[in-house]
């Protein structure tokens, strides 16, 4: 299943995959210093948060300048908050994807750049952490050349799209050529009870698997 919403959004059964995109996970720690929010004005504060809110809006800006990038802060963490409290500790993990090896490295990079201006800015600690990396893996082009016969044979139209989550043709690929058919998703509804794909999907995304493979040499 495709986990998202391009071949719905398009009303097309199933996709060719072009390639899974590498993954970067940064943990970015600020640290800060406390303070009370009614007593403390504002140009005396070394609010960690704020900062972290101009890292974030700067990560989305990143990525929507971009063609294939996604930037997720998926985990924040504001140790010893409160309402009437500045924090003096916030950590986020960045999720950054890309297709392309040599742009999540460029926009790691960008990233790192803003933190430091920004934290030099707000007199603001910081630690920079690399959780978790993984290169892009390209799916074979004789492979996704053969899909495009076989869906040209069942009158499909061939869409190629990349895959933004992971899949074990990433291991795969260290050792052999890689392909991938991707199966609409309703809704693009991923990780959930509500995932869904209709029966005729399935159906048509294996047949297309089965030409494939009679055509590969």
């Amino acid at each position: 299943m495709e986990q998202g919403k391009v071949l719905e959004n398009e009303d097309i059964p199933v996709g060719i995959v072009s390639g899974i995109a590498g993954l970067t996970w940064l943990k970015v720690s600020l640290k800060g210093e406390f303070g009370h929010a009614g007593t403390t004005p504002m140009i005396l504060r070394k609010d960690p948060l704020a900062a972290m809110a101009k890292i974030i809006t700067y990560c989305e800006g990143v990525a929507l300048q971009q063609h294939h990038t996604v930037i997720t802060a998926g985990n924040i963490l504001v140790n010893h908050g409160g309402i009437n409290v500045i924090a003096n500790d916030v950590n986020v993990i960045f999720d950054i994807r890309d297709i392309s090896g040599e742009n999540l490295q460029r926009i790691e990079k960008l990233i790192r750049m803003y933190i430091d201006k920004i934290c030099v800015e707000r007199n603001i600690q910081y630690d920079i952490e690399i959780l978790e990396h993984h290169e892009p893996s390209l799916c074979s082009p004789y492979i996704n050349h053969n899909l495009e016969i076989a869906c040209n044979k069942l009158n499909i139209k061939p869409k190629h799209l990349m895959s933004g989550a992971a899949h074990d043709a990433m291991v795969m690929s260290k050792i052999a050529d890689i392909g991938m058919i991707f199966v609409r998703t309703k809704a693009g509804v991923s990780h959930h009870p509500s995932e869904w794909a209709s029966k005729e999907d399935i159906a048509l995304g294996t047949e297309l698997l089965y030409n494939t493979i009679l055509q590969l040499e």
